[in-house]
């Protein structure tokens, strides 16, 4: 979610996942942690809300392509 690549994996599981988001700062993931974040459902709704829903569909998608 920071870089502009579209890395292929070595684990098998996770071979085909398409990473079509970037941009994302260290700062921007760390500052959507607050006490109220329980899983990684949670986290991923905060990420979005604080960055004006930044590529929230490549977010969301990234999100399903790993389970969560």
């Amino acid at each position: 979610m920071m870089d502009t690549r579209n890395d292929i994996t070595a684990i098998p599981i996770y071979a085909n996942i398409d990473d079509q988001v970037s941009g994302y700062t260290n700062a921007e993931f760390f500052n959507a942690f607050s006490s109220s974040i329980y899983t990684l459902a949670d986290y991923k709704t905060n990420l979005l809300l604080q960055n004006g829903n930044n590529q929230s569909v490549g977010v969301n998608s990234l999100f399903t392509q790993y389970g969560y």
